[in-house]
Parts: C-alpha cells; sequence; structure tokens
C-alpha cells in the first residue's frame, strides 16, 4: 500500500516525511523455512510500480526497477527476539532468535532508494559473512 514515509522512513531513504513510499509485505515459504520481506520503495523514483512484477522479479530485479538504479547495497544484520506478529508469520515461538536483515539499495552518489527488511528464523538459516 502507499503511505506517507514519516520521520522514521524519512529519514533513514533521505526524503521528506510527507513524501509518498510503497510499503510492500510478503512471506515466503520453502521446504525448509518461511522468510517475511518488507520492501519500502519511495514513489517518485517508483512511479510506474507495479505489484505483479513481485511474483517473477527478485527484490533486487525490483529495486532496479525505478529511475534511480542500484549501484552499491548496505547490509546489516541483527539478531533479535520474534514480538507476537512475526512469531504468527515466522511460525515460531514468541521470543525466540530471529534475524532482521536490513538491504539498503544505494545510488550512483550513495543516497539510499529502496529499503528491504528480512525476517528469518535465526536457528534455521545459514548465514555466512564473506570479507
Amino acid at each position: 500500500y502507499l503511505r506517507r514515509a514519516g520521520n522514521y522512513y524519512g529519514q533513514i531513504l533521505n526524503i521528506k516525511t510527507d513524501e509518498l513510499i510503497y510499503y510492500i509485505n510478503f512471506v515466503q515459504f520453502n521446504s525448509s523455512s518461511v522468510t517475511k520481506e518488507t520492501l519500502i520503495l519511495p514513489l517518485k523514483n517508483f512511479p510506474e510500480l507495479s505489484l505483479s512484477s513481485l511474483k517473477i522479479l527478485t527484490v533486487l530485479e525490483m529495486m532496479n526497477l525505478g529511475k534511480e538504479k542500484v549501484v552499491d547495497l548496505e547490509q546489516e544484520l541483527q539478531l533479535i527476539v520474534a514480538d507476537k506478529e512475526n512469531a504468527k508469520q515466522l511460525n515460531v515461538r514468541e521470543n525466540d532468535p530471529i534475524f532482521k536483515i536490513v538491504n539498503r539499495a544505494l545510488n550512483a552518489q550513495g543516497f539510499p532508494i529502496a529499503l528491504e527488511l528480512r525476517y528469518v528464523n535465526a536457528l534455521q538459516i545459514k548465514y555466512v559473512v564473506d570479507f
């Protein structure tokens, strides 16, 4: 759905608080895990966004559909405990450990142009950090 960026997303995406953003939630299932994803895409960068694209494109391909292209990604990994909503969506117990993965898509000037939040069960995922 479309909503105002507000203070939090306005600050993260370096946009005005009253600018509109797409706030898209979806849950993906595979044989061994469940992933909850949230995409935050500023309307000004994605004026012709088609949500049907989510069915056939990866998140990064989706982020590159905007007026500005993704040149770099910043990723932040947080180990948190599941709140009531995440526990229900990820099929875990409340307070179980989950990973929150934040991906910031950056343009050529280094400014964030899209945001992805991903939540996964920390006990079922293998995560490798490669330097």
